[in-house]
């Protein structure tokens, strides 16, 4: 199992996506944003612990790595702030691609975790162009210093400099 985690708007889904496009088949995507916490609860927590990680471990970490045939790729619509579960069939001799902020969370179901590095003020350049929602204000006082707290924590088996995705740089 594979994590490409880093803050938002940092290039997580967009290597995800590459990444298992290149493993054609064999890949299963996942995506830490289809198993958010309801609205009423997530925005009430720090932003880190918006995401319902028991489920994701349980519904589609944990069968995954034991063999199940199927595993939950997503619980709950954010966009909707509604139950969506999606089933998938695991691919034989599959690697899920998973891609998400905290995935330090999970770090013990990870087999390579790949953190994508960015400055904050390319999370909010990034950010502006890609959500339609986008609050500098929310950003500031939710996103950027949960990101910050994370960052420190954050020891990966690679660590990318993604400022520039067209030229990433692997950090020391």
């Amino acid at each position: 199992m594979l994590g490409i985690d880093g803050p938002d708007a940092a290039g997580k889904t967009t290597l995800a996506d590459a990444l298992a496009a290149e493993l054609g088949v064999r890949a299963l995507r996942a995506t830490v944003d289809g198993f958010h916490l309801p609205a009423a609860e997530r925005h009430v927590l720090p932003y880190e612990d918006s995401f319902d990680v028991q489920r994701l471990v349980s519904q589609l970490l944990e069968p995954f790595r034991t063999g199940a045939p199927s595993v939950l790729v997503r619980s709950w619509d954010w966009v909707r702030d509604a139950p969506d579960p999606v089933e998938a069939a695991v691919p034989a001799d599959g690697v899920l691609v998973l891609d998400g902020v905290f995935l330090g969370q999970v770090r013990d179901q990870l087999d390579v975790w790949v953190f994508l590095d960015v400055p904050p003020e390319v999370t909010l350049a990034r950010a502006a162009v890609r959500d339609p929602a986008f609050s500098a204000a929310r950003y500031r006082e939710r996103y950027l210093p949960a990101q910050a707290r994370y960052r420190a924590t954050v020891r990966a088996d690679l660590v990318v400099d993604n400022r520039d995705p067209e030229q990433p740089r692997l950090l020391p």
